[in-house]
């Protein structure tokens, strides 16, 4: 008993501590989650502010040195390009614009074949740059062309090309040379590295970094740009959220776990937006602070709350622990009587002056426990009853459920032997319907080698061309080559180069043929394995129509006319089989005379109908009635078993559908298949 006094008091006492302490834990919480997402905000949108600052300092950057080199080159003083600089006015002007700017490394002018005519630096005075990319890109692109970096051996450090034609100034569309400079990456790294992300300024708790277009470290602090970083990992590569928001052009921050540390650091970002004239070359810069410095007053927050919490649960617990042991006593001698009830000692009573609900409860007891033993007794003798009853209904059970599965197999061999009848009828139809593509594939590869002949005789005087001209007998060369042109004239080679792309693609096409053949019969013939599918009723029919096509074309006009329809749940498989059954039918009716099979398809409210009508001979109207009634057969004997409508009707009733049918002598039939959209699936599998 004592066991349970203790567990019943530890229930109270936890009982008043989840009451008091919960509603504080959750204002805590909620608070501290509040401060955090304001904190994340207001600090996530200062580093987005930095970010876009930073990109925009970086843009003016940019603008200034796009500008400066489209207006340099339009300088009078470039025409000298013309002469070669002979009198060293371009040198000149270019090392005065090197010394006044202060932000090149260098600046050099290059003639439109190549060669350097001037130069800040004299050392670059006539080398050939005109194998150097970014020289026939100028050429090419005739405009600015910037995105180059280069080591620069003058300085030890990082340069970025920029160069831009200079055309004459008689005729502006006359490239006369290239006029390019050397932007000291330094400028750069000065504006990324005076942004301060923390009091310290920048390190591996706050950084700043730039991204090209392609996600390459191009400007970073000296922790990360010791380590080789600069222009040798794509960040694209190692699929952070925020790489790929910046691959996408956007703005914003986010929170994301990054290898550095293995920490978790709020990130801000910003993409170019370009500066006026200058549209931008697609970099973004990424403001990176440690998450756990980022929200220090949340965690200083959630610390307080806590020791709030722990000194209101002292609280509680202390006054609970007197509450609930001045209740522990009554419902001590509750469960001493219920402890001896449940032994079968049925005259235990319990005695309790509380003047209370507990007193109330104690006196309900005791009716209860007299209650509790009449009942028992009558109980016993229902019982002794009951089991002789379960037994019976135990082995009823168990002989009709044996019967019922008997009766499933045996439907589902049935409906197996009844399709892969049907496919017998109609083998003779697929295997001509498969022949015709055999046959003309067949034609088309003997074409084909005559061609690959043809194309042996080019290529064995090839070889004789290769080998005169790898003796420089530039004479044989020229003999083989008529050689070979005549060969082509002879054998029509333009003709056959067309002609070979149209066989290729008739074969393809005569391959897909038989494949769709062969897929739609494996798919139909296989056995049915139970599985519900989700279908439009009119792929079910397309799907078996290419079994059956040759059985048709011969004896009757298909007419399709499908309507806007749903999609049903079923056994796609033994539909399929209900409309095999229906147009093999049809043709059949036919006679002698070619006629016309109609399949029309529609929704109404919801169900989905497919009709199937014919112009043959009719049904009369004593057969009529009987046309569901399984082995009932009009059909001469072996051509028919008698059980393809019967299983058909089946399929569909299975279906919580209905099958009908209208006939009149000498006009044709009409079969109408209702089927409902909306199917219960358990329903269907019980059934089918």
């Amino acid at each position: 008993m004592k066991r349970i006094k203790v567990r019943l008091q530890a229930k109270l006492i936890g009982l008043f501590l989840l009451i008091s302490l919960v509603p504080l834990g959750i204002a805590g919480i909620r608070s501290y989650e509040n401060g955090r997402k304001a904190l994340e905000k207001n600090i996530g949108e200062a580093l987005q502010e930095k970010a876009f600052q930073t990109i925009d300092k970086i843009d003016r950057l940019f603008y200034v040195n796009h500008a400066n080199i489209e207006s340099w080159a339009a300088a009078e003083v470039m025409q000298d390009v013309l002469t070669d600089d002979t009198d060293g006015r371009i040198t000149q002007e270019l090392v005065k614009l090197k010394k006044n700017y202060g932000i090149y490394s260098g600046i050099l002018c290059a003639n439109n074949v190549g060669k350097v005519i001037a130069a800040s630096e004299p050392r670059w005075i006539g080398k050939d740059v005109f194998k150097e990319p970014w020289f026939q890109e100028t050429l090419q692109a005739a405009k600015v062309v910037e995105g180059r970096f280069s080591d620069d051996p003058l300085t030890g450090g990082v340069v970025f090309d920029t160069s831009v034609p200079i055309v004459a100034a008689h005729d502006p569309s006359q490239i006369i040379g290239v006029l390019s400079s050397r932007l000291n990456w330094s400028e750069v790294f000065d504006i990324t590295n005076s942004v301060e992300v923390n009091e310290a300024g920048q390190s591996k708790s706050g950084y700043v970094i730039l991204i090209d277009r392609n996600g390459f470290l191009i400007s970073g602090p000296d922790f990360l740009l010791e380590e080789g970083n600069l222009l040798r990992k794509s960040y694209f590569d190692l699929g952070y959220a925020v790489v790929q928001k910046v691959r996408q052009g956007q703005k914003g921050y986010l929170i994301e776990r990054v290898p550095l540390g293995d920490e978790e650091y709020l990130i801000g970002f910003a993409p170019s937006a370009g500066y006026q004239k200058f549209k931008g070359l697609g970099w973004s810069v990424l403001i990176f602070q440690q998450a756990k410095e980022a929200f220090g007053p949340a965690e200083r927050l959630r610390g307080e709350f806590m020791g709030i919490g722990i000194f209101a649960g002292m609280l509680v617990f202390v006054l609970a622990f007197f509450f609930a042991q001045g209740l522990s006593g009554p419902i001590r001698k509750l469960t001493e009587a219920a402890s001896a009830i449940s032994k079968g000692d049925f005259s235990k009573r319990v005695i309790i002056r509380s003047k209370d609900e507990l007193e109330v409860l104690a006196d309900s007891f005791n009716m209860m426990s007299e209650h509790l033993q009449k009942t028992i007794r009558q109980l016993e003798l229902r019982n002794e009853e009951l089991r002789n009853k379960e037994a019976s209904l135990s082995r009823a059970l168990q002989d009709s459920g044996k019967a019922q599965k008997d009766l499933k197999e045996a439907l589902k061999h049935l409906f197996q032997s009844e399709k892969m009848a049907s496919i017998g009828q109609l083998a003779a139809g697929i295997a001509h319907e498969i022949n015709n593509p055999i046959g003309f594939i067949s034609n088309n590869i003997q074409v084909l080698d005559d061609y690959i002949k043809s194309y042996t005789q080019i290529l064995n005087k090839v070889g004789d061309l290769k080998r005169t001209v790898a003796n420089g007998d530039l004479e044989g060369s020229s003999r083989v080559v008529a050689q070979i042109e005549q060969l082509e004239a002879n054998l029509n080679f333009s003709f056959i180069s067309t002609d070979i792309r149209k066989l290729i693609e008739q074969s393809n096409i005569g391959v897909e043929r038989v494949r769709k053949i062969i897929v739609d019969l494996r798919t139909f013939s296989r056995e049915d394995e139970g599985e519900l599918e989700t279908v439009r009723i009119e792929d079910v029919i397309e799907g078996i129509l290419g079994i059956i096509h040759n059985e048709l074309k011969y004896k009757a006009e298909l007419k399709k006319d499908y309507g806007e329809t749903a999609a049903i749940r079923c056994r796609a498989q033994k539909l399929g089989q209900v409309f095999i059954n229906l147009l093999v039918n049809a043709a059949q009716a036919m006679g002698s005379e070619r006629g016309q099979i109609t399949i029309k398809t529609y929704q109404k409210e919801n169900n989905v109908y497919v009709t199937i009508s014919d112009t043959g001979k009719g049904i009369s109207l004593e057969h009529l009635s009987k046309i569901f009634d399984p082995f009932f057969t009009t059909k001469p004997i072996g051509q028919g078993t008698g059980l393809g409508l019967s299983i058909s009707y089946e399929i569909v009733k299975q279906h919580n559908g209905e099958i009908q049918v209208e006939s009149e002598l000498g006009k044709g039939t009409t079969f109408t298949v209702r089927l409902p959209v909306d199917q219960l699936k358990d329903k269907i599998a019980a059934a089918v």
